[in-house]
């Protein structure tokens, strides 16, 4: 069994003692979403079971996350670049940290564009920008607005996603 840390949604955050007793009655591993490198950092230094597994919930820490011992990262963004996603891991399993490192920033700045507006709606729009054809968000979902659909096509032209 996997415990899913996500505080901002729970209102409960795990501490990494609370972690520790868990993982030795037996939980297998952690889904960290706490955008938080340090907490699990502290997640790391208590919970010493061998086997037990840390994955990350977002593409943003994928770097430090990795090289500290995450053993994986749920990576929203891979839904819309399914390649910039595929490529930083490659280039991570490569051990080549300063490739790794300007993928990284690749992912966070493509991460922004995608939060200009709603979750959803902006991976539609993306997909859209990719020339594929998702549909469209149903209601209470709208399309995002033609001005925000040109300043994020022209932000991820300039990071050359498009």
């Amino acid at each position: 069994m996997f415990l899913y840390n996500n505080p901002e949604v729970s209102g409960n955050p795990i501490t990494p003692d609370s972690l520790r007793i868990l993982a030795e009655e037996g939980l297998a591993g952690v889904k960290d979403s706490a955008f938080d490198l340090v907490n699990l950092y502290l997640y790391m230094n208590k919970v010493k079971k061998p086997g037990f597994q840390f994955i990350v919930g977002t593409e943003a820490i994928a770097q430090p996350a990795l090289d500290a011992g995450a053993c994986g990262v749920i990576a929203g963004l891979a839904n819309v670049f399914p390649e910039l996603l595929a490529d930083f891991w490659n280039t991570w399993k490569a051990g080549n940290p300063q490739k790794t490192a300007e993928k990284q920033l690749t992912i966070v700045e493509a991460r922004a564009v995608m939060k200009l507006g709603p979750t959803l709606t902006m991976t539609y729009a993306v997909l859209r920008m990719r020339g594929l054809n998702p549909g469209f968000p149903r209601l209470p979902w709208k399309d995002i607005p033609a001005d925000l659909y040109a300043r994020a096509e022209k932000e991820l032209r300039e990071l050359k996603l498009l």
